[in-house]
């Protein structure tokens, strides 16, 4: 069963951060990866499900025109209110895959939500994801690799269904903490070589 609000309701009434994105070594080693695998410099319009306190989200505002961030917490999207994120952001309340926003995006970033959702969530989101992405789109997924108990996927499980997708695979990236993949909609995304300048 896909991991609901009761449980990040209670992670966030013990810390108002509490996977400590702000402050751990690991997700500033994380994001800046994550922020270095993109190809463009810059993007159109950028989703991210599941911002969290919107430190990622910050990253990616630097990145593209526009950037809607979307979590079923309340109070983690106060705790990014709170942050004074730049005005290309829009934060909305939301749970995934069943509140999926309207419109067409070249940049999905989904990072570290995957394992929250069981296996027909994760089914409905990865449809989305390839419905909603331009022909010239990104979709970077990142994910911490042990497994946690009581999740209902794994890191490995939630890439090997994007690898089913349809998606093309351009780069990859694993260490024993996270893994990342980075694919294209189509030819349009293929990553820029030598010869494009």
């Amino acid at each position: 069963m896909t991991i609901g609000i009761g449980y990040f309701d209670e992670l966030y009434s013990r810390s108002a951060d509490p996977w400590g994105l702000r402050t751990r070594s690991y997700e500033a080693r994380k994001y800046a990866i994550t922020l270095a695998v993109l190809p463009r410099e810059r993007y159109r319009y950028a989703f991210e499900p599941g911002c969290s306190v919107g430190v990622l989200t910050r990253h990616l505002a630097e990145r593209a025109d526009a950037v809607l961030a979307i979590d079923m917490s309340e109070t983690a999207l106060r705790e990014a209110g709170r942050a004074k994120l730049p005005d290309n952001v829009s934060l909305r309340c939301g749970a995934l895959p069943g509140d999926w926003p309207d419109g067409e995006f070249d940049l999905i970033v989904f990072s570290e939500l995957g394992y929250y959702l069981d296996r027909s969530d994760l089914d409905v989101f990865v449809r989305r994801s390839t419905q909603s992405l331009s022909a010239d789109g990104h979709l970077v997924a990142v994910h911490w690799r042990p497994r946690v108990p009581g999740y209902p996927a794994t890191a490995r499980a939630v890439h090997a269904r994007l690898d089913r997708s349809g998606l093309v695979r351009l780069a990859h990236y694993d260490d024993e903490h996270f893994v990342l993949d980075l694919y294209a909609a189509g030819e349009a995304g293929r990553l820029p070589g030598p010869e494009d300048g």
